[in-house]
């Protein structure tokens, strides 16, 4: 009599065997390295210029770099949650939050 006939074979599941599918989770992938979680310039991180507001306003208009922009947020409802949250993903210190005017002034050295 024949042999019977082999089982098919179970196709791989390459998501499995990276371990992706154990939780529901973020879990970086094996072999990639995380971003950093400051803001850097040529690899030079951020960090905070504890300053005062009456120092901010001594180097307005001289500073070699400045930025400044508006940012519509569906998660962060207010001004201090907005500066604690450029405090902690970007690296400036929260010099002032000025609630009457909606502003907010962070300062940060780079090098």
């Amino acid at each position: 009599p024949a042999a019977p006939a082999a089982p098919p074979a179970v196709a791989a599941d390459p998501f499995a065997g990276a371990g992706l599918l154990d939780s529901l989770a973020d879990k970086p992938l094996a072999g990639f390295s995380a971003a950093p979680t400051k803001f850097e310039y040529n690899g030079a991180p951020m960090t905070p210029l504890t300053i005062a507001t009456a120092q901010f306003g001594q180097y307005w208009g001289s500073c070699t770099a400045t930025s400044s922009g508006s940012v519509q947020s569906s998660t962060i409802s207010t001004l201090d949650a907005y500066m604690k949250k450029v405090q902690s993903s970007v690296g400036a210190h929260a010099v002032e939050a000025i609630a009457a005017t909606s502003e907010g002034i962070c300062a940060g050295s780079i090098g």
